[in-house]
């Protein structure tokens, strides 16, 4: 079998150790322990394939966490959500 090849998923050249607004939407079924684990001040995660948005401004701010906020309404719409695993 041969390797899969996933593109990047970090802007090229973006500094990712620079302050800014960061949000992490994690699902696992069951509330599996698959991401990772809290360190300190900070959270030592790890997944493949994951989504990545830089937020460039306060109207992306907002409107990301819109999104987030409004998101977990739209759940019994997902094909992949029941009442055992939320």
């Amino acid at each position: 079998m041969e390797p899969v090849y996933r593109k990047p998923v970090r802007l090229k050249g973006y500094d990712y150790s620079s302050n800014g607004a960061y949000f992490l939407t994690l699902c696992a079924k069951g509330n599996a322990f698959l991401f990772g684990h809290v360190v300190g001040a900070g959270t030592d995660l790890w997944q493949r394939s994951y989504h990545d948005h830089i937020i460039r401004n306060d109207a992306d701010c907002l409107a990301h966490w819109q999104y987030i906020t409004a998101n977990p309404a739209t759940w019994p719409e997902d094909e992949y959500f029941s009442e055992t695993t939320n």
